[in-house]
């Protein structure tokens, strides 16, 4: 087919507000992209464009996406693979902020846009992150809530779901965009870089999306985890890849229960920047509660975790280390 264009909605340039970009991409969705669409085009922010970049679709999607075509900028061509078809759309935006909702995706509101457009114009943001609401097939749903958007979700995971991130279009281009090397995690690439390059970013908690657990990453969910944990690596190379994978499970998806020795070997194995060890510190102590068998540690490994964590509380200043160790007391006791 080659490249096909069909014109869009007039942008009000105009207008005090940061002009942003909504790029759906697609290839066979007919089920579902007329959702995505018409979510998209009823929502009350009003200086946006939208782009929806389709692979050669072979079932109506074209077809369907045509009866929007005065309201929409439109490209049909073959692409590579998702994060190709997104970095030749983003190439091709106009917008000062730029918001990739997929194809089985939609805004769960009319405001959900200005929600998120708020938050990252309320100061100097390069992003902006908030929360998704996730749905399977079966009916089954849960909150996908946003990380710390510190270099501590290198330990933890996805830092948020790509369809409730709003990103500036300077920083794709001084990233460059999507490493397209991987298929099912190149978001998450991205998004560690922002927070690796000192990009600054807000979260808000609230959602404005519903995401289908059907898609390309969740479908093939095992090779997207193998790739995750293979970019997670890459930021905390003193761990082994299996280190990586164990953290990632403990501290992200809670899969894998809490271990205090593992937890130790790696506070001592690894060099953690100051605000992984405050986030670190956080979560061991809300960890540590629940632990069943805390009461059966044997002496030697609660004065060495003493003694390793006062070394670490000691760079995080007094309260932080009186606070552990009045915990750490109550625990003895109990």
């Amino acid at each position: 087919m080659g490249l096909k264009t069909i014109t869009y909605r007039t942008i009000d340039l105009t207008l005090n507000k940061p002009l942003i970009t909504i790029i759906t991409v697609v290839r066979n969705a007919e089920k579902t992209v007329d959702r995505t669409i018409q979510s998209v085009l009823s929502q009350d922010y009003s200086n946006m464009e939208y782009i929806i970049q389709d692979g050669l679709s072979t079932d109506r999607t074209i077809s369907i996406i045509e009866k929007s075509k005065d309201r929409l900028l439109f490209f049909s061509e073959k692409d590579s693979g998702i994060y190709d078809a997104m970095n030749r759309a983003w190439n091709k935006a106009n917008g000062d902020y730029i918001l990739f909702l997929n194809a089985d995706d939609f805004f769960i509101g009319a405001d959900s846009l200005e929600k998120i457009v708020n938050a990252v114009s309320s100061g100097s943001y390069d992003y902006a992150s908030a929360n998704a609401i996730v749905k399977k097939k079966n009916g089954e749903s849960w909150i996908w809530k946003n990380r710390t958007l510190t270099d501590f979700d290198f330990l933890c995971g996805n830092p948020s779901n790509h369809q409730s991130f709003l990103t500036s279009k300077s920083s794709l281009k001084s990233i460059g965009g999507f490493d397209i090397k991987y298929k099912y995690a190149a978001d998450v690439k991205f998004m560690f870089e922002l927070i690796n390059r000192g990009f600054s970013g807000i979260k808000i908690d609230d959602c404005i999306v519903e995401y289908s657990f059907e898609g390309e990453s969740s479908v093939n969910e095992k090779k997207g985890i193998l790739e995750l944990e293979e970019i997670m690596n890459i930021y905390s190379p003193e761990l082994s890849l299996a280190e990586v994978g164990k953290l990632r499970r403990m501290l992200g998806d809670g899969s894998e229960k809490f271990d205090i020795s593992f937890i130790e070997s790696v506070l001592v194995k690894k060099k953690f920047s100051d605000n992984q060890y405050r986030y670190f510190i956080n979560e061991l102590v809300r960890k540590i509660n629940d632990l069943e068998e805390l009461g059966s540690l044997s002496s030697r490994i609660q004065i060495h975790r003493y003694k390793q964590m006062k070394r670490i509380l000691d760079k995080l200043g007094i309260g932080y280390l009186i606070s552990f160790i009045l915990g750490f007391v109550r625990r003895l006791k109990s």
